[in-house]
């Protein structure tokens, strides 16, 4: 069933906070490729720029998120603010551990291959 006029498509169907939302989350991909291709290269200030590139597109999802949680109802507010808070605990334990093996298991280096042995 196909509409002409284009008032049925999935897009219009969406609230402004969720339009902004998924717009921030494509902003934030093609913003964290940029990233991945700067850090490739050899610029003096590479991983500088890169680094900022992904803050950009973090805050970019953090202003998508506010946007979506203001055009909800009390009720929906509620049931997304607690998925964001179990979202934001599991993403502090995964980071929280990471950091602790890097300590005390030592940081991987490149010349370590997947397998965990050296290549040198």
């Amino acid at each position: 069933m196909r509409n002409v006029d284009g008032k049925n498509r999935w897009w219009n169907g969406l609230r402004t906070g969720q339009r902004a939302f998924a717009l921030s989350m494509v902003g934030y991909l093609l913003l964290l490729s940029l990233a991945v291709v700067i850090a490739g290269g050899r610029a003096p200030f590479a991983r500088e720029i890169a680094f900022l590139t992904v803050i950009t597109g973090v805050l970019l999802v953090l202003c998508g998120a506010t946007a979506i949680c203001t055009d909800q109802d009390e009720f929906e507010f509620g049931v997304t603010l607690r998925a964001l808070a179990i979202a934001f605990a599991v993403g502090s334990a995964v980071t929280f551990g990471y950091g602790c093996a890097q300590q005390f298991l030592g940081r991987p280096t490149s010349a370590t291959c997947s397998s965990g042995r050296s290549t040198r």
